[in-house]
């Protein structure tokens, strides 16, 4: 079990994404299945999620990655946030490689404008 308020003080943007993915990693090449335990955590964002757990939606498969992956202690507001950020990524992971390109090349045209 990977106790995430160990790693991080809030589930919130993408440098607390990138403190606490490669404990993720780590569990992934060593056991089957990763529970996530939120406990102590207040504040989530989709960002948040997007970039450390529900990406592994794409590269694992969804089947593969609701095999593995266990997310426990989320608020209310965290499991909303959890759950919004794992449908987009199942959508996106059913997308074709040409959708996948089309939502990439409008996503940087968005950036580019901002």
């Amino acid at each position: 079990m990977i106790h995430v308020s160990d790693y991080i003080k809030n589930a919130f943007s993408i440098d607390d994404a990138n403190k606490i993915t490669p404990r993720i990693e780590e569990e992934l090449l060593k056991e089957d299945k990763i529970v996530l335990d939120f406990s102590g955590i207040r504040f989530y964002t989709t960002l948040f999620f997007n970039n450390a757990i529900t990406k592994y939606v794409v590269s694992l498969g969804v089947k593969e990655y609701k095999r593995r992956f266990s997310i426990v202690n989320l608020s209310e507001v965290g499991k909303t946030t959890y759950e919004h950020s794992l449908s987009n990524a199942v959508s996106y992971s059913e997308l074709s490689e040409e959708q996948r390109n089309e939502a990439a090349a409008i996503a940087s045209d968005t950036l580019e404008d901002l």
